[in-house]
């Protein structure tokens, strides 16, 4: 059966997994370079398999949430009152003038940090 050659990136990766091994306690100096020794000299991945078959797996770190985006910002909730409050003030005085305060309040939806 034919196997895999391994590159130079496999066995910096098995001696970094040595490493952790070893940081953890689970190895000792002299078994660590025993493994090391035995790293550097593999070419195959059955061989470096081999090193780690007594050892617990690494725990990766847990994967970081993602964000999902919502349908409505929680800027644009405060956005659509505000922006009503001229509108109602201008039909209620006559007075068109309020109508230009719509505009820095929209303003607030551009600068939304959490976008």
């Amino acid at each position: 059966m034919w196997e895999s050659q391994i590159s130079t990136a496999d066995r910096e990766r098995a001696l970094r997994e040595l490493s952790q091994q070893l940081g953890d306690g689970r190895l000792s100096t002299v078994e660590f370079e025993q493994r090391c020794t035995i790293a550097c000299e593999a070419t195959s991945m059955a061989e470096l398999a081999e090193l780690f078959a007594d050892l617990p797996r690494p725990q990766l770190p847990p994967p970081l949430p993602t964000r999902t985006r919502q349908w409505i910002h929680r800027p644009a909730i405060l956005i659509l009152p505000l922006s009503a409050i001229p509108l109602v003030l201008s039909v209620a005085t006559g007075n068109l003038l309020w109508l230009l305060a719509i505009a820095p309040i929209a303003m607030l939806h551009l600068i939304d940090p959490e976008r």
